[in-house]
């Protein structure tokens, strides 16, 4: 839910900065529940798991992803709120939040793709859907990355930014930033 959010909410904001107006507020509204949701879920696990478990166990790689992007999330917030600090750099940190979604890769991690190969065709088919599946979502999550770093150059150059710049033309959308490919 949250990388669809995550998609969704880099549409809005360039499309808005395409017209000239700023980004619309909702989505520091919605920031601040995904925050609360997520913080709710980290003490939760963290309860569950008991520290040690969560900071030293098995999944602890992906706890402490969990625990940057959370962490980035909430200074993200107050930032928008209290506007402090600087915002270009709390922008850029914003990738972590991306990894926090990449976690549907370890569920991935225990196919024997090659077993089902033998098996038959249609076992085959499942895992290729599969792997194409995670292929799109890869490349979604990266569309991310690259286009925050495009909301980030339209939002400092705003004013000069044309529809038909090469940076609008190429990058505009999220559905360029990912399909976009020159000739």
């Amino acid at each position: 839910v949250n990388a669809v959010y995550m998609g969704i909410a880099l549409h809005l904001s360039m499309a808005e900065l395409r017209e000239g107006r700023s980004t619309p507020t909702i989505l520091s509204t919605l920031d601040l529940c995904f925050f609360a949701a997520f913080a709710f879920e980290l003490m939760m696990r963290l309860t569950v798991d008991r520290p040690r478990e969560f900071f030293f166990g098995k999944a602890a790689p992906w706890n402490w992803v969990d625990v940057a992007a959370t962490g980035i999330l909430g200074v993200e917030v107050l930032q928008n709120e209290f506007k402090f600090g600087n915002a270009s750099f709390l922008r850029t940190l914003r990738f972590l939040r991306y990894a926090r979604a990449m976690r549907i890769i370890k569920l991935l991690r225990n196919m024997h793709v090659t077993r089902l190969l033998m098996a038959s065709l249609s076992t085959v088919m499942q895992p290729l859907i599969a792997t194409l599946g995670l292929i799109s979502f890869v490349l979604y999550i990266s569309m991310l990355g690259l286009g925050q770093a495009v909301l980030e150059y339209m939002m400092q150059n705003q004013g000069e930014l044309s529809n038909d710049h090469p940076v609008i033309e190429t990058y505009g959308s999220p559905w360029r930033t990912m399909v976009y490919a020159r000739e």
